[in-house]
């Protein structure tokens, strides 16, 4: 799925807090070692930052969930909810070099 930045996207730089539970901070960051293997945060310069926070998943594991309102990245991007709900949701997807196939009932039939 595409995501759209129809604003301009945030430059949030307040590092959040410390997590006090050594435990769950150990849970965290292997979680977060995880998604870095998977490319999904790399390496780098660092534009804007999301807060992320544990929630407890059964009695030993812990499922992260991250917080892009507080940086104010949930309002700055835009994800469809629906494949295509409106006529303006499925203009989004048209961009430069692409193209859309015309037909009707009747020729498909």
């Amino acid at each position: 799925m595409k995501v759209h930045f129809p604003r301009e996207t945030p430059r949030h730089t307040v590092p959040q807090r410390d997590t006090a539970n050594l435990q769950v901070k150990r849970q965290m960051v292997a979680k977060l070692e995880k998604v870095r293997r998977r490319r999904y945060i790399s390496p780098g310069h660092v534009l804007s930052l999301t807060s992320f926070f544990a929630v407890p998943k059964g009695e030993d594991d812990i499922r992260m969930v991250y917080d892009g309102t507080a940086s104010g990245l949930n309002d700055s991007m835009w994800l469809p909810k629906f494949r295509m709900s409106t006529i303006e949701t499925h203009l989004r997807f048209v961009e430069p070099e692409t193209f859309m196939p015309t037909w009707t009932l009747e020729s498909v039939f």
